[in-house]
């Protein structure tokens, strides 16, 4: 490695110049996977809640014998 691109500064240099290569994406496709994120949330919540009540159900049932 050459001793212009060691330390600290080279360190940053090569950051910068990598950083250059990458896609960043646009606004709309920001929003477009924000929205999708924000759905499967949504949806993990909502599937979590119901298997939270059905395992509550169940044991119960096996518990007391009757449904709270």
């Amino acid at each position: 490695m050459p001793r212009s691109k060691r330390g600290i500064k080279g360190f940053f240099s090569e950051t910068r110049k990598e950083l250059k290569k990458v896609h960043w994406p646009t606004r709309q496709e920001n929003l477009k996977m924000s929205g999708v994120v924000l759905g499967v949330s949504a949806m993990m919540a909502v599937l979590l809640l119901v298997l939270g009540y059905l395992s509550n159900a169940i044991v119960s049932l096996i518990v007391t014998g009757k449904v709270n």
